[in-house]
């Protein structure tokens, strides 16, 4: 009992010392056993490493770094460009595509298709859309046309049935419309890397499809509650489907404007 009171000692005392003076103690237990089978007590003295903290910056630049950081993704000097330009505005307008696949279902149903089927609607729409991404993507690999003027075609004939939805009243129209948009309507999507490619370059591309993307967001969530209430208000698809097919036009035009955004590129280097 007194050998373990010892011990028990010496330990408070070593961990009081190096509360006190910050030095670090290592106890450890020697390999010798006595004939009490007790063991002995060694320590050695260690020199403590002080940890340095680093002061807390309470200025308004440390609470903003982060916000400092984020802005650095985006190359903001890029916008300078006229084909970015192009690109981002076209952008603006021709994302509304993705609204006709969302509300075919929605149209089909008031339009006195039942749920079942306005649901294989949707499901032809998607399938088209599958194996006319693979055949895009060999025409355009073909080099007949570029990238800009097929995206620009394509939303020609989507903007164009937009127009022509007041004759959409049965299954079957409703099936045709269901197939040209999958058959046209997914090539802005799958061909985007491309076009952005041909404007801004393989250097700039992460930047300029970042901007793309940010532009398309914006667009979607300031758009949708308007088209929510054009389909209140007027209590039928033909207001929104007639919108998002002038958008597209627009869309259109203004890709294909490429030869312009160039010419004015070039004028710009040359002053």
């Amino acid at each position: 009992d007194s050998e373990d009171s010892a011990l028990i000692s010496n330990i408070v005392i070593v961990k009081r010392k190096e509360f006190d003076t910050g030095i670090d103690y290592q106890i450890q237990q020697s390999p010798q056993k006595s004939e009490c089978n007790t063991s002995e007590i060694d320590v050695h003295k260690q020199q403590g490493k002080q940890k340095s903290s680093t002061p807390h910056n309470n200025s308004i630049f440390y609470w903003l770094s982060p916000c400092k950081d984020l802005l650095g993704i985006f190359d903001f000097k890029l916008l300078g460009d006229w084909l970015i330009r192009l690109l981002l505005a076209s952008t603006a307008f021709g994302t509304l595509l993705q609204y006709i696949g969302a509300y075919i279902p929605t149209l089909a149903v008031q339009k006195g298709v039942d749920k079942p089927s306005a649901a294989m609607l949707l499901t032809v729409c998607g399938g088209v859309n599958l194996f006319s991404s693979l055949l895009q993507g060999i025409f355009i690999d073909c080099r007949l046309i570029t990238a800009s003027k097929f995206i620009a075609i394509c939303q020609i004939t989507v903007g164009t049935m937009c127009h022509l939805i007041h004759f959409f009243t049965s299954f079957q129209t409703l099936l045709l419309l269901s197939v040209i948009h999958g058959m046209f309507g997914g090539a802005r999507m799958s061909l985007m890397p491309v076009v952005a490619m041909d404007f801004v370059g393989v250097k700039n591309l992460s930047k300029a499809l970042g901007f793309n993307a940010m532009v398309a967001t914006l667009s979607l969530s300031l758009h949708h509650p308007f088209l929510g209430y054009l389909l209140e208000v007027t209590n039928s698809f033909d207001i929104p489907f007639h919108y998002v097919g002038f958008a597209l036009y627009v869309s259109s035009g203004l890709m294909l404007m490429e030869k312009c955004g160039r010419t004015l590129n070039n004028k710009q280097q040359n002053r």
